[in-house]
């Protein structure tokens, strides 16, 4: 992060000249030369090892590689490059600046394909996870495995109000965040649609006339 007036002047020309940022010697377009990109390449994955700051080198909470000041400092820079990409219309994934697909106000056209494929795997990973915790992959009434045809049921009811307490959050989301609560069950779409209509699933009242 450059702080100085001075500093900052020298950096941005350099930058734009194509030279490196550090030295001012040419790098191929590149902001850091190959000595420069070595020593940084070195210095991170030490500290990496290290379990330090990879910025500073200072002491992390575990499971992080970013000081408590530096995160901000990213999580502030990562902000404002949002804001630039969207005011100018240019795609938001990463460092892509290419121009929005049109009737996409996020992405461009390959990355659109490429965010709606990955969330779609992260939801059903996801799903799968909240199922196998609940019992499995089954439905707790007619044993239908199909997990496209399974869902999250709510054993005492309240269902639909319970969702609109969570607002648009995913309900697998929630279980999870919440640490799996007690009081849902794995049901296919029939059986749970069958229970919050008629109050009771036909499968449950054909299992009571065969006992």
């Amino acid at each position: 992060m450059v702080k100085h007036p001075k500093k900052k002047i020298i950096y941005e020309a350099r930058r734009a000249s194509g030279l490196c940022t550090r030295c001012g010697q040419p790098s191929n377009g590149q902001s850091l030369c190959d000595l420069h990109r070595d020593s940084c390449v070195c210095r991170y994955a030490t500290r990496k090892a290290a379990r330090t700051c990879t910025k500073c080198g200072a002491v992390v909470p575990n499971g992080r590689s970013l000081c408590i000041a530096h995160s901000e400092v990213s999580r502030k820079r990562q902000r404002q490059t949002k804001v630039a990409q969207r005011n100018a219309g240019l795609c938001r994934y990463g460092s892509c600046r290419q121009p929005l697909h049109e009737g996409d106000k996020t992405y461009c056209a390959l990355h659109a394909v490429e965010v709606r494929r990955r969330t779609r795997e992260e939801q059903r990973r996801l799903k799968r996870e909240v199922l196998t915790h609940y019992g499995g992959c089954r439905c707790a009434c007619c044993g239908e495995s199909e997990i496209q045809f399974l869902s999250i049921d709510h054993i005492h009811g309240g269902g639909t109000q319970h969702r609109k307490q969570i607002g648009r959050r995913s309900m697998y989301a929630w279980l999870k965040k919440q640490g799996y609560p007690d009081g849902f069950q794995v049901l296919c779409m029939n059986c749970n649609f069958a229970k919050g209509s008629f109050g009771q699933c036909p499968h449950e009242r054909e299992r009571g006339l065969a006992a």
